[in-house]
């Protein structure tokens, strides 16, 4: 009997699309596999991820369940369930086969030809409608209406019933122009802060506490700085400042306001796709008026200046912290920062939690200062005694690759040189088209309209050539990195690993994936990819987990 696995899938904006929910796509397909006498083996369902992305937890769990040989098809209701981009469905099609797994979707015309084609209109819709999207909100923009989409608006506003304007609101532009106000005396930031906190007013997005990259950000908002027309106007498109009052003072609100790119949804943190955000050059942006907030000018721009007048926290010049960026704290999970105290004539170096620095008890209860120097002594220690079993060493090392290698690997193999050929075919089919326009065959409206969707695959094909190229790159420094890990191993030579050279710690401890997580107790809980879990002490230089940590000494630290 055929074994199949269902699949289902749901983006976040497809959930409440008709005929995609998840109990239809399931009935559907249970249906069609009763009918064709299927095992259905499991039903692995992918709720908000797109089928433009190749890394997804379902399609990990279909190829898992194909290595060990329990399933024989794959199943979806559509085939744009499975995937939204021909070339990823591709490579992944092909690492299926190669365990005697193929794809089958209810919407399947039966040719492969017919069915190519099939992915490449979708692929070609959804670029077209992303593109046409972009279009439409900057023309939005271009005639003086904002962009409100699924954001929230600014703080101190609310969306007029079209939520193509602003109106004010009274009672959180008072709280702005409290802010600036307070700003503009000279109070610290860190003061308005606690002021709002104590007072129990909501920050804007709903939570009891403020950060302080926030109140900034209110008194640098164009929204809030009155100016008049004569100053707008010439910002504005004709159309847009003839609606204006002559008289009258308004906000500026620039579109778009940030750039966000999305990266590869990483499978060790939950498939969550970091983000890559940068700011918009004010040339590329879109003036919008709005309604005056009412605030003064001349009082936000005096706290304008008191800002930018302040000099910036500066990073430690008196000693590096060697834990700084991954040692956590356990109970609230932000990271330790470091501190110093004055103790006589000498300074004592500590790590905090930043929680707790900031708020009290009441934001954390990890109120423990932990002494740096015996931190990071005891963590040198755990780390030196993974590192003196050499054979487990790299048996580690070897995973640690390995994992990585597949993570490279995992949209699907493509054959660059296909790619190329197929590159090489339509350029012919592109000379072929000119060539049928000189003999008459084709009108020039009709050239332009083949031409242009050769040029438009063309691309496509060029995009994934240098994905492809940038992946081998990636694992020929992937894998030269690993030999001469390896190597260095086998030597012992840890100097060179940068394990006990004490300005190349905290990059060889990130570069071994170590965890730290500090307890109110004063013990640090340690993982790392090249070793099993310990717990250290700060107060001595022991392990409750192995019980060779136990033996670490003052001449061990030396010996390597």
């Amino acid at each position: 009997m055929t074994r199949a696995a269902l699949y289902v899938r749901v983006s976040t904006d497809e959930q409440v699309e008709s005929g995609y929910s998840i109990p239809d796509q399931k009935r559907d397909m249970l249906a069609y596999a009763e009918q064709q006498g299927w095992s259905v083996v499991e039903v692995i369902v992918d709720e908000g991820h797109s089928g433009a992305v190749g890394v997804r937890p379902g399609l990990d769990r279909i190829m898992a369940l194909a290595e060990a040989g329990k399933i024989d098809v794959v199943l979806a209701k559509k085939r744009n369930r499975l995937f939204r981009d021909r070339y990823i469905r591709m490579g992944y099609e092909r690492a299926l086969l190669e365990h005697n797994v193929r794809l089958v979707a209810l919407d399947d015309a039966g040719h492969r030809l017919a069915d190519a084609v099939m992915d490449e209109f979708g692929d070609w819709y959804r670029e077209e409608v992303t593109k046409n999207t972009v279009a439409g909100r900057l023309e939005k923009a271009r005639q003086g209406r904002l962009v409100a989409s699924a954001s929230l608006p600014i703080y101190g506003f609310a969306y007029t019933p079209d939520r193509e304007s602003y109106v004010v609101v009274p009672e959180t532009m008072a709280v702005v122009d409290e802010i600036v106000h307070s700003i503009a005396r000279g109070e610290y930031v860190f003061s308005v802060k606690r002021s709002l906190e104590r007072r129990a007013i909501p920050a804007p997005r709903g939570g009891q506490l403020w950060a302080t990259k926030t109140i900034r950000n209110i008194v640098f908002e164009d929204a809030y700085l009155p100016l008049p027309y004569p100053e707008i106007a010439p910002l504005l498109t004709p159309e847009v400042s003839s609606r204006l009052d002559p008289n009258g003072e308004y906000g500026l609100v620039w579109y778009p306001r940030r750039r966000v790119r999305l990266r590869e949804p990483d499978p060790s943190r939950g498939y969550r796709r970091s983000q890559t955000v940068s700011s918009y050059a004010r040339e590329e942006q879109i003036p919008i008026p709005v309604v005056s907030s009412g605030i003064p000018r001349e009082v936000i721009e005096e706290a304008r200046a008191v800002l930018k007048s302040n000099r910036q926290t500066q990073p430690s010049k008196h000693r590096v912290y060697e834990l700084a960026g991954f040692l956590r704290c356990a109970h609230c999970g932000n990271l330790m920062s470091g501190g110093r105290r004055r103790s006589g004539s000498r300074y004592r170096y500590y790590y905090r939690c930043s929680l707790n620095q900031r708020e009290g008890r009441g934001g954390c209860e990890m109120y423990k200062n932990l002494r740096a120097e015996q931190t990071e002594e005891a963590v040198l220690h755990a780390v030196l005694d993974a590192v003196k079993d050499r054979d487990e060493l790299i048996r580690r090392a070897e995973e640690d690759y390995e994992a990585e290698r597949r993570r490279v690997l995992r949209p699907g193999s493509v054959d660059i040189a296909a790619l190329r050929r197929e590159r090489d075919e339509l350029e012919g089919q592109r000379m072929a088209y000119f060539r049928q326009a000189a003999r008459g065959r084709l009108t020039d409206r009709q050239l332009d309209a083949l031409v242009s969707e050769v040029d438009h695959q063309q691309k496509h094909l060029d995009r994934l050539v240098q994905e492809h190229e940038d992946r081998e790159y990636r694992l020929e420094h992937l894998e030269a990195g690993f030999e001469k890990t390896v190597d260095l191993i086998r030597r012992g030579r840890w100097h060179e690993l940068g394990i006990t050279e004490p300005q190349a710690r905290n990059a060889r401890y990130r570069e071994i994936g170590l965890s730290a997580e500090a307890a109110v107790d004063g013990s640090i809980r340690l993982s790392w990819r090249f070793g099993e879990e310990a717990v250290v002490s700060t107060q001595d230089l022991t392990s409750r987990a192995t019980p060779r940590l136990l033996s670490a000494s003052r001449w061990d630290l030396q010996s390597w």
